[in-house]
């Protein structure tokens, strides 16, 4: 079986009420992972002889402003390498299409439109650095570029009722969202737009 070992610590700073800090770092060592086997001519075929050391960090910061405003910020740091692999190109570099930074702002602002009713208006931008692709045709790596993309929330809040419509990549940018070592790139999700209707009882 697939087997890991897992240290993590955090802390939480709380100065005032309306401020939250939060750190958290960890160290994960995974054994027994499946990686490409290319002793067969499939390059679909994995074999279970791959070990995988992920060591990192993430920091939120929450923060309530005057009148009703929120701001919500996190910052994520993942530093995946294989450590044992037959293929030595691999051993020592990210881990394919796993990005070492993510960043994202969120920020909201309730509005009281009437008795027992809010309307909560938000949006944000989050990052995702490039990352790569290895395997022994290409050894410097497949490259899928960063991207940033802007997210959108509307809710109304009416007595036991609760009304919201969120859009993700507000702005329908084109991304890729991973680009293989074995020559294939596949595309980020467009705009999606949804609504929920919620009912407390």
């Amino acid at each position: 079986p697939k087997t890991g070992r897992q240290f993590e610590a955090g802390i939480k700073f709380h100065p005032d009420e309306a401020t939250l800090v939060t750190f958290t770092a960890y160290h994960i060592k995974e054994s027994n992972r499946p990686i490409s086997d290319d002793t067969t001519p499939d390059p679909f075929d994995q074999i279970q002889a791959g070990e995988l050391v992920s060591k990192g960090f993430e920091l939120e910061a929450r923060r309530v402003l005057p009148g009703d405003f929120e701001i919500l910020a996190n910052y994520s740091y993942n530093k995946a390498e294989l450590t044992k692999s037959d293929d030595p190109l691999t051993i020592g570099k990210q881990l394919g299409n796993v990005p070492k930074h993510n960043a994202s702002i969120w920020a909201t602002k309730t509005l009281e439109v009437g008795p027992d009713t809010s309307l909560r208006l938000g949006g944000g931008v989050r990052y995702s650095s490039a990352n790569y692709s290895f395997s022994s045709n290409f050894p410097d790596g497949i490259r899928t570029p960063h991207y940033t993309l802007v997210d959108a929330l509307a809710e109304l809040s009416w007595h036991q009722w609760l009304f919201s419509i969120n859009a993700t990549n507000l702005f329908d940018k084109t991304f890729y969202s991973a680009c293989l070592a074995r020559g294939d790139c596949f595309n980020g999700e467009l705009r999606n737009v949804f609504g929920t209707v919620t009912y407390r009882f």
